[in-house]
């Protein structure tokens, strides 16, 4: 994989100089350099590193990050970036705009690290407010920090006039060359260095929550990514595909064909980060006993199983098989996939799945509760974040139950590679008022700004307390648009596996952390959510049909 980046790399840089070298008269030539992003060391006199980008020069953060951020390097990047230059260089605040999941923040954690400087991403939850933002602003203004405000459609709108108030002021006191700043009744040197970013979607200039004076202030750039068949082209060709390309034109005509099955239950539009988790788990497959083309087959069966109900499992194989062109008659194809899906580790669970249900003797479809619970550990090996989603008397509650006793069986875990038992949280967010559950900021007359915890924190706290177990934080409940937004944030990119809190306390969750959602519908869910989650459809036990959120 590191081979197969540094190979991407080589080829970015190539790309992005070969037309420099012909030697014709071309104008031109030296407005595309400028262009190009530059990282120079002035050896002969000053010593430094500089960073030269268009006719802008500024020394290098010196900021070790230890890895460069993965974004596919396109020839618009370059136009964004000088975008950003630009509005930079002229104390402009850059507003970058783009639909879900389009890689904003990639890009500008991109930028800063080419920079050499540290940027702060703030995670926009609903209810952040003034002390949190002036805390944020004080530390960046003073040491010289970026600092990135994300979704701000999201936001309060009396945040968003303390975010406009704030950002005019540090721009004024800078152009008119003065030193100091006033913030909360603070007062500090300002740091030269520091910048501000803001991201939102694409609906920016309509949304009646974001104030009119920032619209006016802010300098937008349109983010648009690249096609979707570029993305998994390159994504297949980095793990050494030899067929990437007749492979990504057919991966996408499945993602495509399967998204009209699948739109009652997940709306997202992020098709491309569907596509990036098939590919990671297709990688894992590839060997010399299985072709390229059926590991994508199986992984996208493995991948999208758990949303069909049984009227759409046939669908979804017909789907895979026209969409891979298979050689293989269709019932040839259907027999091989149920042939591979049946793992001696799958057989072993489903059959201590099956003897679990038996011991608890409840009344309902043991085969149904049991492919559920599979299906509930298979997307938890991909998810850090999963909703389970179905009727009352679907089995949600049920599901997890049974999970939590599998696994505190140590014959179970001795079976299972790197498996550990689990430890259940749940907070019921409509149980009390907002501020009871999520905790809030304000201001104490002898101790300054001080945060009081709510039961989020607290249940979160807990789970932290037993490192020999993985954790589930379970939101139990209605399914709100602000809720939804809340825990978006909350759960944050998948890529950065992180959770970060409404205090600003970030937590990484690569050792068994997952956050599940138990509702009755997807009505209120946002875009953004529901990119980030895997979904678990449950149907009702007693009159056996399909949700229709």
């Amino acid at each position: 994989h590191t081979l197969s980046c540094l190979v991407s790399q080589a080829i970015q840089f190539r790309d992005q100089t070969h037309h420099l070298c012909d030697y014709q008269n071309d104008p031109n030539l030296g407005l595309k350099w400028s262009q190009i992003m530059k990282i120079r060391y002035d050896f002969e006199q000053t010593g430094s590193i500089f960073v030269d980008h268009l006719n802008n020069q500024c020394e290098h953060g010196y900021e070790f990050w230890g890895d460069v951020p993965h974004l596919i390097y396109t020839p618009a990047v370059n136009d964004y970036l000088s975008n950003l230059s630009f509005y930079l260089s002229h104390k402009e605040i850059p507003l970058l705009t783009s639909t879900t999941t389009a890689g904003k923040q990639l890009l500008l954690s991109y930028y800063a690290c080419l920079s050499g400087s540290f940027i702060y991403i703030l995670r926009s939850f609903p209810d952040v407010s003034e002390i949190v933002l002036s805390r944020l602003f004080i530390g960046a203004i003073s040491s010289g920090s970026w600092l990135a405000f994300t979704n701000i459609d999201m936001i309060s709108k009396q945040s968003l006039c303390y975010l406009f108030d704030t950002l005019r002021l540090y721009i004024s006191s800078y152009l008119s060359k003065i030193n100091r700043i006033t913030i909360q009744t603070h007062s500090f040197d300002i740091n030269p260095n520091c910048r501000f970013f803001l991201t939102s979607n694409v609906n920016f200039m309509k949304s009646e929550n974001i104030p009119s004076q920032l619209k006016s202030f802010v300098r937008p750039i349109s983010f648009s990514k690249p096609s979707d068949e570029f993305i998994i082209n390159l994504k297949l060709m980095a793990y050494g595909y030899q067929q990437h390309q007749k492979l990504s034109r057919q991966l996408l005509n499945f993602l495509n064909s399967f998204l009209i099955v699948t739109s009652q239950i997940n709306s997202t539009p992020s098709l491309i980060s569907k596509a990036m988790l098939i590919i990671k788990k297709a990688k894992d497959m590839l060997n010399n006993e299985t072709t390229e083309q059926f590991t994508l087959i199986f992984s996208c069966y493995d991948h999208y199983i758990s949303l069909c109900d049984e009227s759409k499992k046939n669908l979804l194989l017909r789907i895979m098989y026209s969409s891979f062109i298979n050689e293989l008659s269709e019932a040839d194809f259907n027999e091989k996939i149920n042939h591979y899906k049946q793992s001696h580790e799958k057989e072993f669970l489903l059959e201590q799945i099956k003897l679990e249900l038996y011991h608890l003797a409840l009344e309902l479809p043991v085969a149904y509760l049991t492919e559920q619970i599979f299906n509930l550990i298979t997307l938890m090996k991909t998810y850090s974040c999963i909703i389970i989603v179905g009727p009352p008397n679907s089995g949600k509650t049920t599901v997890l139950k049974v999970l939590k006793k599998l696994f505190d069986l140590e014959s179970i875990r001795s079976k299972i590679p790197n498996s550990k038992p689990f430890d259940i949280s749940s907070l019921y967010h409509f149980s009390y008022k907002w501020n009871h559950i999520f905790g809030y900021a304000y201001e104490d007359q002898s101790l300054g700004p001080v945060f009081s915890y709510g039961q989020l924190q607290s249940s979160f706290s807990y789970l932290l307390r037993n490192s020999k177990k993985n954790h589930i934080l379970k939101f139990d409940g209605k399914l709100t648009e602000k809720v939804s937004t809340f825990i978006s944030q909350f759960v944050g990119s998948p890529h950065l596996h992180q959770i970060t809190m409404n205090t600003l306390d970030t937590f990484s969750i690569q050792n068994g952390m997952y956050v599940v959602i138990e509702t009755t519908n997807l009505n209120n869910a946002t875009p953004l959510l529901l990119s980030k989650c895997g979904i678990l459809q449950m149907n009702n036990l007693q009159l056996a049909t399909p949700i229709t959120p």
